[in-house]
């Protein structure tokens, strides 16, 4: 039988269309104050509190490149305006219905759009999961166009980095990970390429030019089947690129979306994130 690409928990081969509702301005009501604008067929919403901003975060989210943002996803948005930061969270366009290369052309016309609506503002950038494969392309792109002013840092939560899935050392992880399944990620992988290459960084940027990306923070779960992709990542030598890797020893992947339900360590996370992105 054939794997389809699914998850204990994360529903990757129906995923539900709901317009990005998780990202609807209604979401974020006094004291945030927000500002939805149309983009790429889709649409990204600016949130913020207000008052002195530190740093202005544009926001791609996980959930496999199939799935919508999640109210997780606004518990994370409402934490990080409640830190001082500016939140541009863009609704992107979802696989199956568009190929990789829409979806990278999108996240590209958005955040041209913020960097243009907000020029004073100092960017970074932060992915889960998914987001985070987004966000490494996105930020390879910038640099390889000499764009002024970009982002020199980020944040990644678990971020999909391979996904051809052969660090050996996945195995040992697969059994206990319960949010993420090793079969499904390897079946959601061939269905994303089409036939092409998996190493192609567009696809998994592990295997990119990650040099000159400035400093990164990085979070994941001591139990998830991502922890041997993110230690790669973090004890890499990459010239320009420096990645301060924090490993939650209990957690699962992309921990930091229960900073809502009061996790001791999704909420210690975004505490480290907004220091880092003063």
């Amino acid at each position: 039988m054939s794997s389809s690409p699914s998850s204990a928990g994360f529903s990757f081969a129906k995923p539900e269309r709901n317009a990005g509702a998780a990202y609807r301005k209604e979401n974020f009501p006094a004291p945030y104050v927000a500002v939805e604008r149309p983009v790429a067929g889709r649409f990204m919403t600016t949130v913020d509190k207000g008052g002195p901003i530190t740093c202005h975060v544009f926001m791609l989210h996980g959930g496999g490149y199939v799935m919508e943002a999640m109210p997780m996803h606004t518990d994370e948005i409402r934490t990080m305006a409640d830190k001082g930061l500016r939140v541009t969270a863009f609704a992107y366009p979802l696989a199956p219905e568009n190929e990789m290369e829409a979806i990278h052309a999108a996240v590209d016309e958005a955040y041209e759009l913020v960097r243009h609506l907000y020029p004073d503002d100092k960017f970074a950038v932060y992915g889960d999961s998914a987001g985070g494969g987004l966000g490494l392309n996105l930020l390879m792109r910038l640099r390889d166009k000499g764009e002024a002013n970009r982002p020199m840092k980020s944040v990644w939560a678990s971020p999909a980095l391979d996904l051809t899935m052969t660090n050996p050392d996945i195995l040992k992880y697969k059994d206990n990970d319960k949010s993420l399944d090793y079969e499904g990620l390897k079946a959601l992988g061939a269905m994303l390429v089409k036939g092409a290459d998996l190493k192609e960084p567009r696809f998994s940027p592990l295997y990119g030019n990650l040099t000159n990306l400035g400093e990164m923070l990085l979070f994941y779960g001591g139990g998830e089947i991502l922890r041997p992709d993110c230690e790669v990542f973090a004890a890499m030598d990459i010239p320009g690129t420096t990645v301060k890797a924090v490993m939650a020893p209990k957690q699962f992947h992309d921990y930091l979306l229960m900073v809502g339900y009061g996790y001791v360590e999704a909420i210690e996370a975004f505490e480290m994130m907004a220091e880092f992105l003063k």
